[in-house]
């Protein structure tokens, strides 16, 4: 996990040495019901959630959605954002695990681990 992380900063600085480096958090939804509610319909579609898991990842998913709002609507520099939201879903990743079972975990790292070689495809590509 602290290998993405260390990654991720890595291309963050290179990417804030773009002018479009400013608008990487615009693409999201300013709105934080709008958020957590996209967030879970997606959990929801791809873990295949039970009602039970449904109701507590959409009260975790708002929750956070709110702890990020003063993050995003910040005039700090991307990577004091992206460090301040990092430690937030670190947080939210616990209370996730915690309700989803073993399967849906699986899926969930599985995404990550893509996520990770798409960070490291972007990574070569930058160092060119």
């Amino acid at each position: 996990m602290k290998g993405l992380i260390v990654n991720s900063l890595i291309i963050l600085f290179f990417i804030t040495q773009s002018v479009q480096a400013q608008n990487i958090f615009k693409w999201i939804s300013k709105d934080p019901v709008k958020r957590s509610e996209n967030l879970t319909v997606w959990m929801v579609g791809k873990l295949n959630l039970d009602k039970e898991q449904t109701t507590k990842m959409k009260e975790v998913n708002y929750k956070y959605a709110l702890m990020m709002q003063p993050i995003l609507e910040s005039d700090d520099d991307i990577i004091d954002k992206w460090v301040k939201s990092q430690e937030i879903n670190d947080r939210r990743q616990i209370e996730t695990e915690a309700i989803l079972n073993q399967e849906q975990l699986a899926i969930v790292e599985e995404k990550k681990n893509k996520m990770k070689q798409l960070v490291e495809r972007m990574l070569k590509r930058l160092s060119k």
